[in-house]
């Protein structure tokens, strides 16, 4: 299923109608389709990250894995960053929930060069809000790129 998911593009995209932003998988996959999703809402933290109810801020590019080599590999919480950071750079990382802070796993990915972030949500029946940590380490205002999470 991973390698298949190389082959993913990912549009994030207002619903004509609804005013309600999405991510939608587009052809040639199986998984075609609109998913629900939540993005970074922290007030008391915030993020960097771009308005998704904004039509302005869609982005579409091809998804692909984020590796760090580790091994439980996806989850981008070893410091040494993203390890194709090739692969990643221009494209939407996919990167797995677990270990560490959101932040952190999505500004390793930022600075690997993706345009994008979708965090998989394999802990829970649905996505949750992703926060910074509040102990002054929180990096989520250097990330600028749109992150969503999703269930998977």
């Amino acid at each position: 299923m991973v390698k298949f998911l190389q082959i993913f593009t990912l549009l994030l995209l207002p619903v004509l109608g609804f005013s309600q932003a999405v991510v939608s998988i587009l052809p040639p996959s199986d998984y075609v389709g609109n998913y629900d999703f939540t993005v970074t809402v922290d007030t008391e933290l915030p993020w960097g990250v771009p308005d998704l109810e904004d039509p302005a801020n869609a982005i579409q590019a091809p998804l692909v894995v984020a590796r760090d080599g580790s091994e439980a590999d996806s989850l981008l919480c070893d410091e040494g960053g993203v390890v194709n950071g090739d692969e990643v750079a221009g494209k939407i990382a996919l990167v797995y929930r677990n270990e560490c802070f959101f932040d952190q796993k999505c500004l390793r990915a930022q600075q690997a060069g993706a345009i994008g972030v979708i965090i998989v949500n394999r802990l829970g029946a649905d996505p949750i809000n992703m926060s910074s940590p509040n102990d002054g380490t929180g990096v989520g205002d250097q990330v600028t790129i749109p992150v969503v999470m999703v269930q998977g």
